[in-house]
């Protein structure tokens, strides 16, 4: 639990100094988001993905926001599938070049993992499966 507390400090700081870098070059920001299950398919718990993600979120962006979540959504097979989730809130600046980096990102996340799909919310508002 400290170990969890000593991180969240750690983004929160972070994220504060980010944004306030932004803020003082007076770049507008906008919020894009990613939703990655916490297990695959297969039911394999995906916290090597979550751990990388929130590294490369960091390194990208110095920080992000989390909220855990669960949705449902239909099989090919037709069969109702539920998944619990985590979506990762980015504020960045809504350029071409910075949304090309959360989609590069979110394509190495993917081949690290046996999801057919990651969900993104972009910076204007248009939802992609990537």
């Amino acid at each position: 639990m400290k170990k969890w507390l000593l991180v969240l400090s750690i983004i929160s700081i972070s994220f504060a100094i980010s944004t306030l870098a932004f803020a003082k070059a007076k770049i507008p920001l906008t919020e894009s988001s990613i939703i990655l299950p916490l297990k695959d398919n297969d039911g394999n718990e995906l916290s090597a993905a979550h751990t990388k993600l929130g590294k490369l979120l960091l390194a990208h962006w110095s920080g992000y926001t989390t909220n855990y979540v669960t949705g449902s959504w239909l099989a090919t097979s037709g069969q109702l599938v539920q998944d619990a989730s985590v979506i990762y809130i980015i504020a960045m600046p809504c350029s071409k070049k910075e949304q090309s980096q959360l989609r590069s990102l979110i394509k190495e996340i993917k081949q690290s993992t046996k999801q057919e799909a990651i969900y993104l919310k972009a910076c204007t508002g248009q939802v992609q499966f990537i």
